[in-house]
């Protein structure tokens, strides 16, 4: 049997993967927002190839139309024990402890990025919960002088929207890179080996609605926004 006999026979044999890929890079993610962009940025710098697709004809997600601030929590510890109260019990502590150590590390890397951050005092969430205490500021993208102009003539009360500055920060930091991005290509679902579990990638819909196969040889992200636009989840 030749290889090119033998590769249809394993195809054939596979029925879960299509007749050919579209396209391919090493880590695919699924939505162009806050998390999406950064997600390909830490791929890219880490020697992998990204590839992002994006349902909208723009980028930004929830974080363009953000207020743009971050909750930071001071120390991974105190986060550990906040959200080890907050969950009740629903979550397994491997998965805690990661979004703990996650939640310190944003300012870091983005002032490691270029970006100048601004501290302000924060009111306590859910103050009777231990470890609450830790999260008592939020980082944001230092507000431009028309900002503070616009701030102080509020009295210092402004509810603008700095997401879509924070975006547009990050934003470009993806276009320095040279990141791909596929706009108006909604992931439509995941390509998976269901003997090995292993997510192979993702079945999408290109601008024309056709049908589109992208390959991910080292993983897929998914960044494609929280559950408050599925209502099967809220219920």
């Amino acid at each position: 049997m030749s290889s090119v006999d033998a590769e249809q026979k394993a195809g054939r044999s596979k029925p879960w993967l299509p007749e050919k890929w579209d396209c391919e890079a090493d880590v695919v993610i699924v939505g162009y927002g806050g998390a999406g962009v950064c997600a390909a940025i830490v791929a890219h710098d880490a020697g992998a190839q990204a590839l992002i697709l994006e349902k909208a004809p723009f980028g930004g997600g929830n974080t363009g139309c953000s207020r743009g601030s971050m909750r930071i929590p001071s120390d991974v510890s105190s986060a550990v024990e906040f959200y080890r109260a907050l969950t009740q019990g629903t979550v397994d502590e491997e998965s805690i402890r990661a979004l703990a150590e996650a939640m310190v590390e944003p300012p870091r890397r983005l002032e490691e990025w270029g970006a100048e951050l601004e501290y302000l005092p924060l009111a306590n969430t859910f103050p009777a919960l231990p470890g609450s205490n830790s999260f008592n500021q939020s980082a944001s993208l230092a507000r431009t002088a028309r900002q503070k102009e616009e701030q102080k003539a509020a009295g210092g009360r402004v509810y603008a929207t700095y997401g879509a500055q924070l975006f547009a920060f990050l934003e470009h930091q993806a276009k320095q890179r040279e990141i791909r991005i596929r706009y108006e290509t909604p992931a439509k679902e995941l390509i998976q080996d269901p003997v090995t579990k292993e997510i192979l990638g993702v079945k999408a819909a290109s601008p024309g609605g056709t049908e589109l196969y992208v390959k991910a040889s080292r993983g897929v992200v998914l960044a494609c926004g929280g559950f408050q636009n599925n209502q099967e989840m809220l219920n």
